[in-house]
């Protein structure tokens, strides 16, 4: 165990003097401020191509690609009912969601389907919707069934304390669960998510408020990967790398069935099963469980943005180590749970999809 804790030791130090101490100052700091040419996205990092401009990309200024798609008119009544009218009879849904009340809540999230071109748009309202119809099987579920049987406290984020005597389980449009989720939620909305999470299950407005701030908090930034990209976002840990494919098929069932209804091709990259081109099973099962948000007010910079910028430097010495250090740096910080602070898990998630690291170091780029 000595010898473990001197390795985990060795290797966080080695991790925070590449990122800390080797970096220049220029690129740890940059900030918006691009060329007229370059989107700045949502780290506050310029750039061009469609990381930086295009659909899941947070693009701030500069050419973003957006479109003026109206969600209302892709949204009709004839579309809700039409999921509606899937539930059965007695399902309590029926009299609770309605589209007055996801357009209501829609009117505080205006940068839902506003990044990327109107197809763009039409497969993030289709994917969203798709997702919704799943988790409240036709907009009839309210809460979780059997949910009020586990508590879904995650007691190690002290961040979010648990109410001891509540119960985190799934409730709304995208069932939102554990306290790391009901706490900020309920501080963006405006209701007290750790004290009274119920308020998900008893105002239709908040409910769907609830599901658009999970979406853009967690989902927006990897719509432009594909569907199952969102599937994992959302459920990765119960259902992607073959864990349940009749969940995942249901899913892409609603999705092409909602995208084909919109007039939209449906894209690629619809499932969520292994494609991690070699990478070790150990490791690529480890990051996808990182993708359990443990959320703040406020992101870090992605290490991805970091490297990204670093073309512009000399430093690539610099970064080709780190390329090969993170596999054993990865691992190490997996197995040793170091994981639960934030800023290490958007750190690691964003070396994981850069795309300066090498494939052969064992760590897949997109």
């Amino acid at each position: 165990m000595k010898s473990l804790n001197m390795r985990k030791g060795a290797l966080f130090l080695i991790l925070t003097a590449v990122l800390a101490g080797t970096m220049p100052g220029n690129i740890l700091g940059q900030n918006c401020g691009c060329a007229a040419n370059e989107c700045c996205n949502r780290w506050g990092f310029c750039g061009i191509g469609w990381g930086y401009c295009g659909a899941g990309s947070g693009c701030q200024q500069g050419p973003c690609i957006t479109n003026d798609v109206s969600v209302p008119d892709v949204v009709t009544q004839e579309f809700f009912n039409g999921i509606l009218g899937q539930a059965d009879a007695n399902c309590v849904g029926k009299n609770f969601y309605t589209r007055d009340a996801y357009l209501q809540a829609l009117s505080s999230y205006s940068k839902f389907s506003k990044s990327g071109t109107a197809d763009d748009a039409k497969r993030e309202i289709a994917a969203f919707f798709a997702h919704v119809t799943h988790e409240t099987n036709n907009f009839c579920y309210i809460e979780q069934r059997d949910g009020a049987s586990r508590a879904y406290c995650d007691e190690t984020n002290t961040q979010y304390p648990c109410n001891p005597n509540k119960g985190y389980y799934g409730r709304g449009p995208l069932q939102l669960t554990w306290n790391y989720n009901y706490g900020p939620a309920g501080s963006s909305i405006g209701f007290d998510g750790l004290n009274s999470p119920e308020t998900v299950a008893k105002d239709p407005v908040i409910a769907f408020k609830a599901a658009l701030w999970y979406w853009l908090t967690n989902v927006e930034q990897v719509i432009g990967q594909g569907f199952g990209a969102t599937i994992r976002a959302i459920n990765g840990d119960q259902e992607c790398e073959g864990k349940n494919l009749n969940l995942v098929n249901d899913r892409i069932e609603y999705y092409t069935k909602y995208c084909n209804q919109f007039g939209v091709s449906p894209g690629d990259s619809l499932t969520c099963t292994d494609d991690s081109g070699g990478q070790p099973t150990h490791l690529r099962i480890c990051l996808h469980r990182l993708q359990s948000p443990t959320l703040l007010p406020s992101q870090p910079p992605a290490l991805s943005q970091i490297l990204l910028s670093n073309r512009r430097s000399n430093s690539h010495n610099t970064f080709e180590n780190l390329g090969r250090l993170l596999p054993q740096i990865l691992l190490l910080l997996c197995s040793h749970r170091l994981l639960r602070d934030y800023h290490y898990r958007s750190m690691l998630l964003a070396a994981h999809s850069s795309s300066i690291l090498d494939l052969r170091k064992g760590i897949r780029c997109t």
